[in-house]
């Protein structure tokens, strides 16, 4: 099963740094969790999705494929870790739906359970067309915006400075600033995104 590059990029950082292979996704859930690849790796798996839905979703993922990923009910925002518990840790298009405020109290959690170099990976829209100009921004820089399903979603959008000051004090592995464009007889559209891979200080 084909996953997104940015899925195989975090698993080749992840190997090469992390001494142990033991991960947390935080937004875990869906038709086709990104997890799989990482069990596929021998990772031992974790994670949390705040929709019963999506975990719904993975558990036919894992009857499908046999496999066992352990994602459970929870939110990104409060995790039930010991700190110090994962030598990597991913939010992979999760936790953009954050408000800005609560992306700060997420990736504080992150950073408390995992362990002192390890990988963090995270990616954050920057700037795009899409949503600023179609979402209705109730707060600096957070666009509210009907989805397919009519249900509202918050979008936050990052200058192209903004989402690094959550790093502050650790070592950047790699960051990548990326413009998508779709298109097709119905629409065209543009997305961008940051893409940041940040190594936990020593303490």
């Amino acid at each position: 099963m084909l996953y997104s590059p940015d899925i195989y990029n975090i698993l080749y950082h992840s190997i090469k740094y992390c001494d142990e292979r033991n991960i947390l996704d935080c937004g875990a859930g869906g038709r086709k969790p990104p997890l799989g690849l990482f069990n596929y790796h021998g990772f031992k798996t974790r994670g949390v999705e705040i929709s019963r839905e999506k975990i719904k979703a993975a558990r036919s993922f894992e009857k499908e494929h046999g496999i066992l990923l352990n994602i459970e009910l929870g939110d990104m925002r409060n995790l039930q870790y010991s700190d110090e518990s994962f030598s990597c840790v991913y939010s992979w298009n999760s936790i953009i739906h954050l408000s800005k405020r609560d992306t700060k109290t997420a990736i504080s959690e992150m950073l408390r359970v995992l362990k002192p170099n390890g990988i963090l990976s995270i990616n954050f829209i920057w700037g795009t067309i899409e949503f600023t100009t179609l979402g209705e921004e109730r707060n600096p820089g957070e666009y509210w915006m009907i989805s397919s399903d009519g249900d509202e979603v918050l979008h936050s959008v990052y200058s192209e400075h903004e989402s690094d000051t959550y790093f502050k004090g650790h070592n950047l592995i790699y960051k990548n600033k990326k413009i998508l464009e779709y298109w097709n007889q119905e629409y065209n559209y543009q997305d961008a995104y940051i893409d940041y891979i940040i190594q936990k200080k020593l303490i």
